[in-house]
């Protein structure tokens, strides 16, 4: 895919792009300590269908790094990027850290948002005590000094709006799930029945969907792609 670079208040944004020029957007939002390649085979797939555009978050792969972090700062990028791009009806897939960004995102009603994916994301409600954050690895690809630290405080205390602005999602949306981790499904069902227009899938795969079973998962988002509801 081809690069571009934007200014999104300020922060410099590299964004991967192909696809058919002129077609429908597909937004692809990398997880943490990721970028846009992971996006290769599902861009591949979709990208006689669809204009592809695979931003990288602020402190990933060769956007900006900034000072601050936080999901809700991720969420402002989305937002400001499908403003900035011009988009309409736009279709958003989001995995992990890209996912709760998505959800964030979609909760303020962007008028460009047409439908969501949210592929194997913890959304949490209530706090926990998480153990401490590892080092820096050495194939690390992000800001991870500064990421890490800031997003595990925020998951240790989820923010209340969360999970009480979750029926301001008014766009259908698919919640993706890989069937290793119980309590993780157990709270995306509890949001399927929140979110107005939502609907729930487990695959049997790791955290990496997208990657674990390529095939299935791009029959899975073509059939919610195509449905005239979540359950059509």
């Amino acid at each position: 895919m081809d690069r571009m670079a934007l200014e999104l208040d300020g922060v410099r944004i590299s964004c991967a792009v192909g696809g058919t020029s002129g077609a429908p957007p597909l937004v692809l939002v990398h997880g943490g300590n990721s970028e846009a390649s992971t996006w290769d085979g599902v861009a591949a797939a979709f990208g006689g269908e669809y204009r592809i555009y695979a931003p990288e978050l602020r402190g990933h792969g060769r956007s900006q790094w900034t000072e601050e972090y936080s999901y809700e700062l991720f969420a402002d990028d989305l937002v400001r990027l499908g403003e900035v791009l011009g988009l309409r009806d736009a279709i958003v897939v989001g995995h992990s850290l890209g996912g709760l960004a998505a959800l964030l995102a979609a909760q303020r009603r962007p008028a460009w948002l047409g439908r969501l994916v949210v592929e194997d994301t913890m959304l949490r409600r209530n706090p926990v005590r998480l153990p401490p954050t590892a080092p820096r690895p050495a194939d690390a690809t992000c800001d991870w000094n500064r990421i890490v630290p800031s997003l595990h405080r925020q998951v240790e205390n989820p923010p209340p709006a969360w999970w009480a602005e979750l029926p301001a999602i008014d766009v259908p949306t698919l919640l993706l799930l890989a069937g290793t981790r119980t309590p993780a499904q157990m709270l995306a069902l509890e949001a399927a029945g929140i979110i107005p227009r939502a609907r729930l899938r487990v695959m049997d795969t790791g955290h990496f969907v997208h990657r674990d079973k390529p095939a299935e998962y791009v029959a899975e988002l073509r059939s919610f792609f195509d449905a005239s509801t979540p359950d059509g």
